[in-house]
């Protein structure tokens, strides 16, 4: 499984920007995803560019982001 940590500081409130990254509706900002559809409230599957179709339950566990606050 491939692993990537990239570090930012947006100049946004955090519940903004985690509200962006964990959406299944805006996902514009994933240049991995052609598409994403939601099969209920706890699983949904995402498309690859490529075509490859994966299963996902549980969204705030598949996405693990550390979010700080710089003060």
């Amino acid at each position: 499984m491939t692993v990537s940590t990239i570090k930012k500081v947006f100049p946004y409130p955090i519940q903004q920007v985690w509200n962006l990254m964990t959406s299944l509706d805006t996902y514009a900002w994933r240049s991995d995803i052609s598409e994403i559809k939601v099969l209920d409230d706890q699983k949904f599957q995402e498309r690859s560019l490529d075509g490859i179709t994966l299963l996902r339950k549980n969204l705030i566990g598949y996405m693990r982001f550390l979010l700080r606050i710089r003060i």
